[in-house]
């Protein structure tokens, strides 16, 4: 199930841009798609991150989104979640969708440096003890976005 309308969206964009909970499960048992290059849901869950959506990003999370995409700079979900001290979502991120609390955009800025920039402490002290239990990175290039993976095992 792959429909589309003639503006290319499909009935899960919708269904997630709506918080259509119940939908969403119901396609997802179709399996359907969100039907959106990387690119685009990079912009999708950030902007739910940004509005601290919290019912949105786990949304996402749930039919598949990469919490560990960068945009253009590099900058993942989780930085943007640092940034604007929501903690609520850097958990979501870390727990539910394996962002990576380490990783590195363009500038060698991780998420925790955003969060101490911002002055959001406990998502520093949050980071912090995420990146001691094992979280860690592995990236490669590809198109125009970063993607930052976790690697297993998490070699310090």
């Amino acid at each position: 199930m792959q429909c589309q309308d003639s503006f290319g969206v499909t009935a899960m964009y919708e269904a997630v841009r709506m918080g259509h909970s119940e939908i969403i499960e119901v396609l997802k048992e179709h399996n359907a798609k969100l039907g959106m290059d990387e690119g685009k849901t990079v912009g999708i869950i950030t902007e739910a991150v940004i509005a601290g959506d919290l019912p949105q990003l786990r949304s996402l999370l749930s039919i598949g989104v990469e919490a560990t995409w960068g945009d253009h700079d590099g900058r993942t979900p989780m930085h943007f979640a640092a940034e604007e001290g929501n903690i609520a979502a850097v958990e979501v991120l870390a727990e539910e969708g394996n962002a990576c609390v380490d990783a590195l955009d363009r500038f060698n800025r991780t998420p925790a440096d955003y969060a101490r920039k911002a002055g959001n402490g406990a998502i520093v002290e949050f980071l912090e003890a995420a990146q001691k239990e094992g979280n860690c990175l592995r990236w490669a290039e590809t198109k125009w976005y970063l993607h930052w993976q976790r690697s297993q095992p998490c070699h310090s």
